[in-house]
């Protein structure tokens, strides 16, 4: 009986590679309309990891972890009223976390549902985002290189941040009811995989090709 019982498929090998952002080279941009001009700014630093399958991206993962206080739009003065708990909060919640749960095709791109946490709220988001190239090598570092590009839009109310004139009476409540309820956020992540090949200098290449030569 157990011969002709049908043989179970073994799983399929998932072919992860683990890349760290490079937040050097990685930008998260946001927008906002406010009065009569747009805010922009963006997150100087941050960490992050993507675990990506190269046979089948849908198996990847990636987690970002932004440190809110780094927020910049250009304007210390408006910077430092971001940072408090008119906004941000930075000193009671410090980070921005996003991590992903699924990536499903969208199209000629993909779509990273996940939780995004921020000022103390999660939310489920969607990123739509594809991958400009496939991973490649840097000629430069010989690491591996993997970039993707997103955008989302969200609305700040639902992570609680208002807005307020506690700590700048200079925001007042004209100025206040001119802040647009929605938030675009552009994303630009490139990580790097420092592997095995990327290590090996030329005199350790040369020696290996002469071994597999003889």
């Amino acid at each position: 009986a157990s011969a002709q019982a049908p043989r179970a498929k073994s799983p399929v090998p998932h072919t992860l590679r683990e890349y760290t952002v490079d937040f050097g080279h990685s930008i998260v941009e946001f927008s906002i309309p406010f009065a009569f001009s747009r805010v922009k700014g963006r997150f100087t630093s941050a960490k992050g990891t993507i675990l990506y399958d190269d046979a089948n991206p849908a198996n990847s993962s990636v987690t970002m972890v932004i440190e809110a206080k780094s927020i910049d739009t250009g304007w210390p003065h408006r910077d430092e009223h971001l940072r408090t708990d008119d906004f941000f909060d930075v000193d009671k919640y410090p980070t921005i976390v996003f991590q992903s749960e699924r990536l499903t095709r969208s199209g000629n791109g993909w779509v990273a549902d996940g939780q995004l946490t921020m000022h103390g709220v999660t939310k489920a988001v969607a990123i739509p985002f594809h991958f400009p190239r496939q991973p490649s090598r840097s000629p430069e570092s010989g690491w591996m290189v993997l970039n993707a590009d997103g955008a989302v839009r969200l609305k700040h109310a639902d992570f609680g941040i208002l807005g307020g004139s506690t700590h700048n009476a200079w925001f007042d409540k004209a100025r206040a009811a001119t802040m647009a309820d929605s938030v675009d956020i552009s994303l630009e992540v490139e990580g790097y995989s420092a592997d095995a090949a990327s290590q090996r200098p030329a005199s350790v290449e040369a020696v290996l090709q002469r071994v597999q030569a003889n």
